[in-house]
């Protein structure tokens, strides 16, 4: 919903042209690269939950696995593919 509303401001404003129409889309071209950039360098949280009895387990918990397996998933992908590629 925030991206659809940022893009039909961004869409408005374009299409009524004009200094306020212009200042529009700027502002939601701004707001939508401020929210990309926090988002990215948001990383994920895998601390355990307070009330979590799998805290205190070496593995993870298996609230996070799942996305665990597919980041390891995909680092093993991303490293055939950069070791294919050669010098």
């Amino acid at each position: 919903l925030p991206g659809a509303l940022l893009a039909g401001t961004l869409a408005a404003g374009l299409r009524a042209g004009g200094v306020a129409g212009l200042g529009a889309a700027a502002l939601a071209l701004v707001a939508t690269g401020a929210a990309a950039l926090a988002y990215r360098r948001r990383a994920p949280d895998r601390s355990p939950c307070d009330g979590c009895p799998e805290r205190i387990l070496p593995v993870v918990c298996s609230g996070h696995r799942t996305a665990a397996h597919r980041e390891r998933a995909f680092a093993r992908l991303a490293g055939r593919w950069m070791s294919a590629e050669g010098p």
